[in-house]
């Protein structure tokens, strides 16, 4: 009875604090889920994931979740009444967003970066999801509140997020062998009731360059016109796909592709087939596989199977740059000033790899100006991965800053850039001085192409980044 009390006065109390958000309060996103937890506790949480008649879906990954999630919603609003959050990768975000009691599904953006501060088996302990996504898994953060984060262990926390599933639907990048392995370690130790559904795409936004999650060696690719296919002396290899997405058409004002598959559907309790064309604005080589997650993860739990591909071409038909999370990868062409500039956050080697892709989409010359945002301390493995991106690149000339708060990481990575580039180091501690270094390298560069990206404060220094250059064009 005591346990009923507290957890009616906590929805009571953090439905409040949802009201005073809404009023202007200034609460945040997660401060009405903190307080609700703070009375009725984890139990209380347990019961609170009960909300949503269906149940909820975890997205989780390196890249891309908040983008996914959003997309995700915009299809699944098509049919149902949602409970969601993202941009905040906390349970109390999570608790938040349970709180709204009138839902059929709850989609929830999770971001993990190790076990401690991800507790990611509590959290499918407490939410009981339905369906977990995996958008990638790569290199992201090295350390976290300063300890040293091994890329084995990050791999293993994201596993933890499905280790005690039962039932549901685990939905996976076919196209990275680490989402690959989390979910084949998962099937090989407990099935049951648990349905895979890998997505694939024809387009290699992945560097290949990774090494097999099994004997750590190197693993060998082969691209054909229609698939990318990755395989390992020891006998991994990549999955068959359930849903893909070729046939890719690229323009500066659209893409189009086609998606195509055979998933199976939580409601069916089938195989369902579909083929169709799709387009959406011209938003970035990255939300192809954005996207391919979203169709994939709507397929996965759609009621309504005959009007499944008008859904997604219509949310597909309406998109526009809104879709686009704070800090992410935009192209920007400055006509007086006579050149083409790509801003936006590449935190790790693939984020790296899709925005060097498609500012390349833009570029009819090789005269490329690298403004690289440089690690913290202790990640020398992400540099080594954007290193091999930035050679691909091949700038004529780069620009070296911090990019969180290491001046001692930023001179490291100029020191090994300098051996075979034109580079300028500029060892700027302070991040709005470095907000303004950007804006004065990209006005006074003489490349007919600027890119500027790495780590950095994703939402405050890159949207201020942005905010300069949009007022140059105005």
């Amino acid at each position: 009875m005591i346990k009923k009390i507290k957890y009616l006065i906590a929805k009571i109390a953090g439905k409040a604090a949802i009201s005073g958000i809404k009023l202007g309060k200034g609460m945040g996103k997660s401060f009405p889920g903190h307080l609700f937890l703070r009375i009725a506790s984890y139990d209380g949480l347990k019961e609170l994931a009960k909300n949503p008649k269906f149940g909820s879906i975890l997205i989780t990954g390196t890249n891309g979740k908040t983008t996914t999630t959003k997309l995700l919603i915009k299809l699944m609003e098509k049919e149902y009444k949602l409970a969601y959050n993202y941009e905040s990768n906390t349970i109390n975000a999570i608790t938040t967003g349970l709180l709204n009691s009138n839902s059929d599904f709850g989609i929830f953006e999770y971001g993990i970066r190790d076990v401690k501060h991800g507790i990611p088996d509590k959290i499918q302990e407490f939410i009981s999801p339905v369906g977990v996504v995996y958008t990638n898994i790569s290199r992201e953060h090295s350390q976290v509140a300063g300890v040293k984060n091994k890329f084995e262990d990050y791999i293993f926390a994201k596993s933890l997020l499905i280790k005690n599933m039962k039932e549901g639907i685990i939905i996976s990048n076919g196209n990275n062998p680490y989402t690959t392995y989390v979910t084949e370690e998962k099937i090989k130790k407990d099935s049951n009731n648990l349905k895979i559904n890998y997505f694939t795409s024809s387009i290699n936004l992945e560097s290949m360059d990774k090494m097999c999650p099994y004997c750590f060696k190197p693993l060998q690719y082969e691209i054909s016109e229609d698939d990318i296919f990755y395989n390992c002396e020891c006998g991994f290899s990549k999955v068959e796909s359930d849903v893909q997405i070729n046939e890719v058409e690229i323009t500066k004002e659209k893409w189009s592709f086609k998606v195509s598959g055979n998933p199976y559907n939580y409601f069916l309790k089938k195989h369902f087939k579909f083929e169709f064309e799709c387009n959406f604005p011209s938003i970035g080589s990255h939300n192809i596989n954005n996207s391919l997650t979203a169709i994939t993860t709507y397929a996965s739990f759609t009621h309504n199977i005959s009007n499944f591909k008008n859904n997604v071409q219509d949310v597909f038909r309406e998109l526009d740059k809104g879709i686009l999370p704070p800090g992410r990868f935009e192209i920007f062409n400055i006509e007086n000033n006579n050149k083409t500039v790509g801003l936006g956050q590449g935190d790790n080697g693939e984020a790296l790899n899709v925005n060097v892709q498609f500012m390349q989409l833009v570029m009819e010359n090789d005269n490329l100006h690298f403004i690289y945002t440089s690690p913290d301390d202790y990640e020398e493995d992400i540099f080594k991965d954007h290193l091999k991106i930035i050679k691909k690149a091949n700038p004529v000339k780069i620009s070296v800053l911090p990019g969180r708060e290491s001046v001692k990481m930023a001179k490291y990575c100029y020191d090994i850039l300098k051996e075979s580039y034109n580079v300028c180091f500029y060892p700027i501690e302070e991040l709005n001085n470095r907000i303004i270094k950007i804006h004065e390298i990209i006005l006074s560069s003489d490349a007919d192409y600027v890119i500027a990206s790495g780590c950095g404060e994703e939402q405050r220094m890159w949207e201020s980044i942005k905010e300069n250059v949009k007022e140059i064009i105005k």
